[in-house]
């Protein structure tokens, strides 16, 4: 019998689906014990409604957010994990809640061509306007959420989208949890699919490319498919001796530390929106994640992520880091 050929969305299901299936106890330990373990970070959200470019109302503490990387080096090559998971605390955001959930997996092997995968979901943010956000702060029903993912090779992106209802009573911790109910519905039938082709020689992903803007050269520009949309990242990397004083005075970095600081857009290809956002980070911390980082997702407002080293367990990674083989 002929064999057939291996779609894009099965190399999908191999690269992350397979990861998000629960692993024994003592297999996650015997992995955690091996070299290139799991690096993770959590940050304190803090948020500001701008108006006229200035601060019209800033809240400390709205809610929370963690990154995680891993890099699984083996003979013929090394497969990179990245994960970011963030939200809302209701009870200090005045009721809004907004969470969401994105991983990535890159491989690089000798015997075949690069791959990529992805898979997120988040709530929707409908707000355009300042009237509309203040509007927001007395609503805590956000259950509507968008889902997506999507396989990588040279060339071109296959991807799935599906919106959908969760309870409104979810709380962003529960991500990683979330997760493989999510990845189901994603292969359920409606998705919406689509195939975009980038004529790229890599399969490039959002959290990758900001990874290889902090450590590559001082400026950086590439392309990358995220949420089945193709974007281009420009950025620039410098030293910056303010933030290095302001995160010493934290207690976040050494008073020695060498911060430097990335400045970059995400352009949006084909509607030519921009979001502007500013990265943080030690070039010696061995973790290889940012100490702080900022964007504005509206024009009407700033989100700060910073290091919350006050916070001293580990948070809940998905499933994708314990399986042994993605």
């Amino acid at each position: 019998m002929k064999a057939q050929p291996t779609s894009r969305r099965e190399v999908l299901r191999r690269l992350i689906s397979g990861a998000l299936g629960a692993w024994s106890a003592a297999g996650r330990t015997a992995w955690a014990a091996m070299p290139g373990g799991i690096e993770r970070r959590r940050y304190r959200v803090d948020a500001s409604v701008i108006l006229f470019s200035t601060p019209i109302l800033t809240r400390t503490g709205v809610g929370g957010a963690y990154l995680a990387k891993q890099q699984r080096t083996r003979e013929d090559g090394h497969t990179l994990l990245l994960e970011f998971a963030a939200g809302s605390w209701p009870e200090r955001a005045h009721g809004v809640r907004r969470m969401g959930l994105f991983q990535e997996v890159q491989e690089r092997r000798q015997d075949r061509p690069p791959r990529a995968a992805f898979f997120g979901f988040m709530t929707s943010s409908p707000e355009k306007s300042v009237v509309e956000a203040r509007r927001s702060l007395t609503q805590s029903n956000f259950t509507h959420y968008v889902g997506v993912t999507g396989a990588g090779s040279p060339g071109r992106f296959e991807c799935h989208r599906l919106e959908f209802d969760l309870p409104p009573d979810r709380k962003w911790e529960e991500c990683a949890q979330l997760a493989s109910d999510v990845r189901r519905r994603l292969e359920e039938p409606g998705c919406a699919a689509a195939e975009i082709q980038t004529g790229e020689p890599e399969p490039n992903t959002f959290l990758d490319s900001v990874r290889r803007a902090m450590y590559g050269a001082e400026r950086h520009e590439s392309t990358f498919v995220h949420n089945a949309k193709r974007y281009r990242l420009t950025a620039r990397r410098s030293a910056d001796s303010a933030a290095a004083l302001r995160l010493a005075a934290k207690g976040l970095t050494p008073p020695s530390a060498l911060v430097q600081g990335l400045n970059a857009t995400i352009t949006e290809i084909a509607s030519g929106s921009s979001t502007p956002f500013q990265v943080w980070f030690d070039p010696d911390d061995p973790s290889g994640l940012p100490l702080c980082f900022e964007f504005r997702p509206r024009s009407f407002l700033r989100l700060v992520f910073e290091w919350d080293r006050r916070v001293t367990e580990a948070p809940t990674v998905s499933s994708l880091f314990d399986k042994e083989e993605v």
